[in-house]
């Protein structure tokens, strides 16, 4: 039996670090502190969970990180935020723009990609 959080199905042949990962908003280091904190071996596989392992893995990511669609929903609230006061950082990310004062001569590229 395959393990879903969030909608995400994870994979019973991949290593528990592996796995979380796939999860929007939760990186190499936090799937190594989730594995820490329940007691897993970040080798384990998902298939050797037992019931008990799984459940408290999916309350544990439920009640303690802010992922999925949280996490976009509170990113595009901060965005918001910036385009609303009216600031400079606003602006320029509006315009596709590098906000952090880099160049635009030859760099900003991936400020343009980020506003597609």
């Amino acid at each position: 039996m395959s393990l879903v959080i969030f909608g995400k199905t994870l994979s019973n042949k991949k290593k528990i670090k592996f796995a979380l990962k796939r999860i929007y908003g939760i990186s190499e280091y936090r799937a190594n502190q989730i594995c820490r904190t329940l007691g897993f071996a970040p080798e384990l596989l998902i298939t050797d969970l037992t019931r008990s392992q799984r459940i408290n893995l999916v309350t544990r990511i439920k009640n303690e990180y802010i992922v999925e669609s949280n996490l976009i929903e509170m990113q595009k609230l901060d965005l918001d935020t910036y385009y609303t006061n009216g600031s400079l950082r606003g602006t320029r990310l509006r315009l596709g723009l590098p906000v952090r004062g880099q160049r635009t001569h030859s760099n900003g590229k991936s400020a343009r990609r980020r506003k597609k």
